[in-house]
């Protein structure tokens, strides 16, 4: 199976596949979309929306793992940059035919590194380790990305019953 996780942002989205091969996970793509802060927001968003359709295209995974929108009182506008990032890549899904699965945060930590409070670095150093890679993704929005995509794997197998 192959699933793509996306980290939408919208100065940064990350980008990061993984295939299941018996009970191994292997990382088959990762990158990272980031267009000029300087660009208007219409044209960055469009950016965001046509890489992701680019690397649907030309990764062609199963489904796709997002993360689902998190709130923080003290950060509405990073919120609200999420969200706009968030809304282009669920509708290339959605244009692309691709299932979307949808997590928490505190889910994807939780299924990577045994802890929903867990840090960015800890997530990273798990995905190194789940991977078997032999250096840490390019960026963290990839190393997040790539936690999406094995969160959604891990809770497939266990809804599967094959891990």
């Amino acid at each position: 199976m192959k699933i793509l996780g996306i980290d939408p942002g919208l100065t940064a989205s990350g980008f990061g596949c993984v295939e299941s091969r018996g009970r191994a996970y292997y990382k088959s793509y990762g990158d990272t979309a980031a267009p000029p802060v300087k660009w208007p927001l219409p044209e960055r968003l469009a950016a965001i929306r046509s890489f992701t359709l680019e690397v649907l295209g030309a990764v062609k995974p199963e489904a796709v793992a997002v993360e689902m929108l998190f709130s923080h009182a003290d950060y509405p506008k990073t919120a609200l940059q999420m969200a706009q990032a968030r809304g282009v890549i669920l509708e290339a899904c959605a244009e692309a035919g691709t299932p979307v699965l949808e997590f928490p945060a505190r889910r994807v930590k939780q299924a990577v590194v045994g802890a929903g409070g867990a840090s960015k670095d800890q997530v990273s150093r798990m995905v190194v380790r789940h991977l078997d890679l032999k250096e840490p993704p390019a960026t963290q929005h990839e190393a997040d990305a790539l936690a999406l995509a094995l969160c959604g794997h891990f809770l497939s197998a266990r809804r599967n019953n094959t891990r």
